[in-house]
């Protein structure tokens, strides 16, 4: 057996993460692994068959510690306090998605007050560990989650999407208030097929990859109509996917890039930025061209941002913006630090003071 270091986090805590990774292929299948830790000798056994047993509309009350390999959700339930560790450090077996929590095709879930930790203490990407995310939400709506805290998964801190090809139904009306993710292995928080949602007092404190990935991997799959308000990231905003309505991050106060791609761009949804900050990266790498990339006929405004570098010894050399293929940014009542940016002939940056 093998042994890990497993600490428990508290809530919340900041820090800057500078790791950038690539996305991932899905995992693959191996051997289950649990290692054997000293730290979690005083737990208690795996709550999972406990919580699978309640009546609708019951409350899970955690008291101290647990050590689980996964726990289901598919009826309206409440989990209230309690820290669930995963001490997995492998796939399971079946190259299939092992979060500590899934909400699956249900309704009227609520999730409070509790600490999701997994075996990833180093942190890092690991690429045949990312399908062991934190919270993982599929065809549910309803759900709430209020104060928790992710950290040390392999996976996303949180993933809501679809629990395809069942249930295509999207994750709708989540509700959250204060969420608090640290050392995801892959991204922070993935918006893949979500609706009608929204979330308040999100800290994303660091991730591998994107702090929050809008992106299903599937053509004309996306999501739409989610607010954001007082969230905080150190790895940026990537959309991707399809986009069918509208995301508003209401001060948000974020690092390094904010890209609009492919299907998102081309969907014609506005991606709006009220109030907060952005601290964008001071070289151009290329990947992608610019701190604020919108490539396609993408339409995103800043309003009343204030658009600075990372903190560096050399001075900023990477341009501000990069707009092309149709885009379309508007920048109002916003300070931005140079160098500026540029667009191409076919799209258009406006900037009103």
């Amino acid at each position: 057996m093998s042994s890990t270091t497993t600490t428990t986090p508290t809530l919340p805590t900041s820090s800057v993460d500078s790791t950038t990774t690539t996305q991932s292929l899905p995992p693959v299948t191996t051997t289950k692994e649990v290692p054997t830790d000293p730290a979690l000798a005083g737990c208690q056994a795996d709550p999972a068959a406990t919580i699978a047993a309640l009546p609708a509309g019951s409350v899970f009350v955690g008291s101290g510690c647990y050590i689980t390999s996964g726990i289901l959700i598919s009826k309206p339930v409440t989990i209230d306090g309690g820290v669930y560790n995963d001490p997995v450090i492998t796939n399971a077996g079946d190259g299939s998605v092992h979060p500590i929590i899934r909400i699956k095709d249900t309704t009227g879930v609520t999730i409070e007050n509790t600490i999701l930790t997994g075996a990833n203490v180093s942190g890092g990407f690991h690429r045949h560990l990312v399908g062991q995310a934190g919270l993982d939400i599929l065809s549910s709506s309803g759900v709430s989650i209020t104060n928790v805290s992710v950290c040390n998964t392999f996976g996303d801190g949180l993933t809501a999407f679809a629990n395809f090809p069942v249930n295509k139904n999207p994750t709708t009306g989540l509700r959250v208030n204060g969420l608090f993710i640290t050392n995801a292995g892959r991204e922070g928080i993935t918006m893949a097929y979500i609706k009608d949602s929204f979330l308040n007092d999100v800290a994303i404190n660091s991730s591998s990859d994107s702090g929050w990935d809008f992106e299903s991997d599937l053509p004309g799959i996306g999501s739409g109509n989610v607010t954001v308000t007082n969230s905080r990231s150190t790895k940026g905003v990537r959309l991707i996917e399809a986009l069918q309505g509208p995301i508003t991050f209401d001060n948000y106060n974020g690092q390094r890039h904010v890209t609009l791609l492919d299907e998102a761009a081309a969907s014609g949804q506005p991606i709006t930025f009220n109030g907060g900050s952005l601290l964008l990266p001071n070289t151009d790498n290329g990947m992608p061209p610019a701190g604020i990339t919108v490539r396609g006929p993408g339409r995103l405004a800043l309003n009343g941002v204030a658009v600075g570098r990372l903190p560096a010894v050399r001075p900023p050399k990477g341009p501000a913006w990069s707009v092309t293929e149709g885009g379309s940014l508007i920048i109002h009542s916003s300070l931005v630090a140079s160098p500026l940016g540029t667009n191409d002939q076919t799209s258009s940056v406006t900037m009103t003071y």
